[in-house]
């Protein structure tokens, strides 16, 4: 059972990981897509406000999660978790930032 414990734990890991990948991936679309592409397709702003909300609030859950992980398997840079945290550090800081700068 140790073993089948420690791949859940591995899998739920690289979960988080692609998880904070796509959400990263997604609000640099939305930088992408507004600043150099000034895209105004109905179908793209109804997907952007579809999933804005819940990957806005999704990163900070991830970043918790990916902390959890982080102090359980006693500070391993090299894991994905630590790789997690620096994705999404950066990214929440710059999502929330573009909220108050024009």
């Amino acid at each position: 059972t140790i073993i089948i414990m420690k791949d859940k734990t591995a899998n739920s890991n690289r979960v988080i990981f692609y998880l904070s990948v796509l959400t990263s991936l997604f609000f640099l679309f939305l930088y992408i897509k507004n600043v150099y592409l000034k895209l105004n397709f109905v179908i793209i702003g109804v997907l952007q406000e579809l999933f804005s909300i819940l990957f806005l609030v999704t990163q900070p859950i991830l970043l918790v999660f990916a902390c959890k992980v982080y102090i359980k398997n006693a500070f391993k840079i090299k894991s994905d978790s630590f790789i997690t945290i620096l994705i999404l550090i950066p990214s929440i800081g710059l999502t929330w930032m573009s909220f108050f700068t024009s």
